[in-house]
């Protein structure tokens, strides 16, 4: 018997390089190379884990979301291309924040714009649930519409919606990409419950750059920008009066992650975070992490 846990460790090897071998296949698209819009006929199914890493409260944010800023459809998500030039999809995310409730009304979440109200009587924190579509405009362009629809804060937070601009250029083809995307999200809803202004609206911005050192593996880096238009931070820096955050700073994020292609159908994706680098944010970079894992399949 003891050439039994040989053999079975040398057949663990044997199926380890066999699943290892399997994304060498010209099937493979390289992220590199793929396009801003799905192609007619094809569906992704995705699904993110995130973990906080805050140096004060490891592990007290977890949940089917992501915190990789540039992923516009964080948790649950499903999308399809129902043209040669549109997509459709939905997504929705859940967080439970095992923190305390002034945690929760923190101004670096107020910066992000809407929602601004969050449901402090619970820390299970579902949504919004968001609708798109997405259409191409140019190889390298497209148009992100959405709508969002409040699980919590309804009362508040009501309906918001989305436009971003999505923009991809492959610099080496099968090798070397650039992303970026700005987006103007608009909310709506009930001025006395949101700092007097009856339309929230806040910018965000993200640039990363996409890696393929090998067909079936990329690298990513990036950093956004975002801030509140209305209300205005300095309203927000006066409801939230012990904030010692400046002014306008708003919220620089910033991340890098690494995916596998398994297959030419699944992706594997692991990604760390820093929330938020502004200068005198109200939690410093090594109390603003996370790290994501997700996995997508393509139908």
């Amino acid at each position: 018997m003891s050439g039994l846990p040989t053999r079975l460790i040398v057949s663990l090897a044997l199926v380890a390089i066999g699943l290892a071998s399997l994304p060498a296949t010209a099937q493979i698209v390289p992220v590199a190379d793929r396009p801003l819009v799905l192609p007619e006929g094809v569906g992704v199914l995705a699904l993110d884990v995130r973990v906080g890493l805050n140096a004060g409260h490891p592990g007290k944010v977890v949940g089917v979301d992501s915190g990789l800023v540039h992923d516009r459809a964080p948790g649950l998500s499903v999308a399809y291309g129902v043209s040669r030039r549109i997509e459709v999809g939905a997504s929705m995310p859940y967080v439970f924040a095992n923190y305390n409730d002034d945690l929760v009304h923190a101004y670096d979440t107020a910066m992000k714009g809407w929602p601004l109200r969050r449901d402090v009587s619970t820390r299970n924190h579902f949504g919004p649930i968001q609708a798109w579509g997405r259409f191409r405009l140019l190889d390298w362009a497209a148009v992100d519409v959405a709508l969002l629809v409040p699980l919590e804060g309804f009362r508040a937070n009501r309906l918001a919606a989305r436009l971003g601009v999505p923009m991809k250029w492959t610099l080496v083809p099968g090798r070397l990409a650039l992303r970026a995307q700005p987006d103007l999200v608009l909310g709506f809803g009930r001025a006395d419950m949101n700092l007097d202004a009856s339309v929230q609206a806040s910018f965000f911005m993200d640039v990363s750059l996409v890696w393929n050192p090998l067909r079936f593996l990329y690298v990513e880096a990036g950093l956004g920008y975002g801030r509140m238009i209305a209300p205005g931070p300095g309203k927000v820096l006066r409801d939230w009066h012990a904030d010692p955050k400046p002014t306008g700073a708003g919220y620089l994020p910033v991340w890098l992650s690494m995916g596998y292609s398994i297959t030419e159908t699944i992706d594997a994706v692991v990604g760390f975070s820093l929330g938020n680098l502004t200068p005198g944010s109200n939690q410093g970079a090594a109390d603003s992490r996370s790290l994501t894992i997700g996995v997508s399949y393509r139908f």
